[in-house]
């Protein structure tokens, strides 16, 4: 009789465990749970070691993504790493669609919004060579594009000046014959040891075309002056 009164209270006890298991887990309001620490401080404080999420969210994301972790709050949220520290690192997401990347020490350096538009505060690196100081792009390859626009600040019409002292000819054979490249315009070792600036280049070349121009301008009346000479010769011998 004593055998059956424990036998059925284990088959009680395991019962009423499994009916336990099978129950949502409730905590107060005001309580923590901690995992891994007698004392959390958080809502939900994981000591020791690291969370697998494995199931998800009854709310599926964009294109039907899988909701593993949902951040909710109606103005913004954050995950963040250290903080407090002086190394606080944290990835941002503000309700306005942007998401934002920063840290403690610099605040925020970079900011996605919800039109794909990336704005970058500092440097950016493209391709496995080392960041090119004073450029906030570098890229370590070929770049393709449909359309380059270069800003600059000045332009060569200054060639087209009254005051602007043209070289003569004979100057810039003499240069060519010492140096092996036109005035003003940089060396072949120049420019394999420091590439060459797109904007300032055109501009370097635009000025020579427009001394080329000068030249032929000059050229062109040289040969209608003399040509006007000799017609003049040819008309005074006839009228002899």
């Amino acid at each position: 009789m004593l055998n059956l009164k424990k036998i059925s209270c284990v088959l009680w006890a395991i019962a009423s465990a499994g009916a336990t298991l099978a129950q949502n887990n409730a905590f107060p309001i005001s309580g923590n749970v901690g995992i891994g620490t007698p004392n959390p401080q958080l809502k939900l404080d994981i000591q020791g070691g690291g969370a697998s999420i494995s199931g998800v969210n009854p709310i599926s994301s964009i294109n039907g993504f899988r909701n593993l972790l949902q951040l909710k709050n109606p103005s913004h949220a954050a995950i963040v790493y250290n903080p407090g520290e002086d190394n606080e690192l944290m990835f941002g997401f503000h309700s306005t669609g942007r998401f934002f990347w920063g840290s403690k020490a610099t605040g925020y350096q970079m900011v996605l919004n919800d039109a794909g538009d990336l704005q970058v505060y500092n440097r950016v690196q493209i391709g496995r060579e080392q960041y090119m100081e004073g450029y906030a792009l570098s890229v370590g390859g070929n770049v393709v594009a449909k359309e380059v626009k270069v800003t600059h600040s000045g332009w060569a019409d200054h060639v087209f000046q009254p005051d602007y002292k043209l070289r003569p000819l004979d100057e810039v054979q003499t240069y060519i014959q010492n140096y092996g490249h036109l005035p003003g315009i940089p060396t072949a070792d120049e420019v394999i040891r420091e590439g060459i600036d797109l904007g300032e280049m055109n501009k370097k070349l635009l000025e020579k075309i427009e001394e080329l121009t000068l030249y032929l301008l000059e050229e062109r009346q040289a040969r209608e002056a003399l040509e006007e000479r000799i017609n003049r010769m040819e008309t005074t011998k006839e009228s002899k």
